[in-house]
C-alpha cells in the first residue's frame, strides 16, 4: 500500500492519494478506508494511534506454538480421514480424460 497526502501551509490535509494491490484490497475495503480516512480528517482528536490489531507476524507466532501445531495436525487428520487421504483431495483436479459424447 502506498499513501501520499498533500497538506496546506497549516498542515491541513487537502488531498490524498492511495495505491493498493487488488490482491490485498477489494472494493468493500476501499469503501471502509475512504470512510475512516474522512472521519479522521473531520475529527483531529481521533488521530491518536491505537495499538495495532492482530498482524500477520502475530498469526505466524501463534501458529508456531505447540498447542496450535497440535490443533493444525488434528485438523489435517480430520480432513485426511473424511476425504480418504490427502487433505487436498477435495480440490485436486483430475487428469484430463476424454468426455463421452451422447
Amino acid at each position: 500500500m502506498t499513501v501520499a497526502i498533500a497538506p496546506d501551509a497549516g498542515d491541513r490535509v487537502v488531498a490524498c492519494a492511495a495505491g493498493f494491490s487488488h490482491f490485498a484490497v477489494d472494493h468493500g475495503a476501499i469503501e471502509i478506508i475512504q470512510r475512516d480516512f474522512a472521519d479522521l480528517l473531520a475529527d483531529p482528536a481521533r488521530r491518536q494511534p491505537d495499538r495495532p490489531g492482530h498482524q500477520p507476524l502475530d498469526q505466524a507466532a501463534l501458529e508456531a506454538t505447540p498447542a496450535e501445531r497440535r490443533r493444525a495436525e488434528a485438523a489435517l487428520d480430520y480432513l485426511r480421514s473424511s476425504r480418504g487421504g490427502s487433505p487436498t483431495a477435495c480440490t485436486r483436479c483430475r487428469a484430463a480424460s476424454p468426455v463421452a459424447s451422447h
